[in-house]
């Protein structure tokens, strides 16, 4: 599931199966010639990772995690809520 806020590209509906949530993120890259930087944090207390390109938070993503893997992720891509994230130093 991801939240572009009606302000960037975001899926409109949950995406569900390994297989469709991999194309989806890998045409999310294909759209794009940024080189990005990863940061790993809490989101909402739980393990999950900032996307930066040219120093802008450009997703936070969070997942929930079953016995077989990742059962769910979520992705915030509106910049309104990004711009209220506090990023931690590292």
């Amino acid at each position: 599931m991801n939240d572009g806020g009606g302000k960037v590209l975001a899926a409109l509906n949950p995406i569900f199966g390994a297989d469709r949530v991999a194309r989806f993120l890998v045409g999310i890259a294909s759209k794009t010639s940024i080189t990005a930087r990863i940061q790993f944090v809490l989101v909402n207390g739980q393990p999950g990772a900032l996307c930066f390109a040219d120093g802008d938070i450009i997703f936070a993503v969070t997942g929930d995690m079953g016995q077989s893997g990742i059962d769910a992720l979520y992705m915030v891509r509106n910049p309104d809520k990004l711009a209220r994230i506090n990023v931690p130093s590292t």
